[in-house]
C-alpha cells in the first residue's frame, strides 16, 4: 500500500495499491469502480424504460401511416 491509502472496512485487497488510493469491497476496487458497478443496474433500468417507451411511440406512428 502506497502512502496516503484508504481502505474500507471488511474489503479484500488483493494487489497493490498506489499512494493516495482509495479502494473498498471484495476484491477491493477503486473507489471508481465500485461506485460504477454498484450504480450500474438502476441506469440499466432507467434505459430500459425509456427504451420501451421509445419503441411505444415508434409503434404507433407506424400504425398511424
Amino acid at each position: 500500500m502506497g502512502d496516503g491509502t484508504q481502505i474500507a472496512g471488511t474489503s479484500g485487497l488483493v494487489k497493490s495499491v498506489g499512494p493516495g488510493s482509495i479502494a473498498l469491497g471484495t476484491p477491493a476496487e477503486s473507489q471508481r469502480e465500485y461506485m460504477a458497478r454498484w450504480t450500474l443496474p438502476s441506469k440499466v433500468a432507467k434505459l430500459q424504460a425509456k427504451l420501451e417507451k421509445l419503441t411505444a411511440e415508434l409503434e404507433a406512428l407506424k400504425a398511424g401511416k
